[in-house]
């Protein structure tokens, strides 16, 4: 199993609503996160699908890993 990352962001749009899920990654990438943790508890099963793919992309291009909880 692999290691956590030394420091590990969750993108939960309920406790705030400023950024997207997608915002939230790039921002703690760019800040030297390489864990990226995909929380999401409402919405459509699309939506979460949509969003929680577009945080993959963004991650697999910066070779940081990629949780769905």
């Amino acid at each position: 199993m692999k290691q956590l990352g030394k420091l590990h962001i969750l993108t939960d749009i309920l406790l705030q609503n400023r950024f997207s899920h997608m915002e939230l990654a790039k921002l703690a990438i760019r800040g030297g996160a390489d864990t990226i943790q995909f929380r999401q508890k409402s919405g459509s099963t699309r939506e979460m699908i949509q969003a929680a793919g577009d945080v993959k992309q963004v991650c697999a291009a910066k070779g940081v890993t990629f949780i769905v909880n």
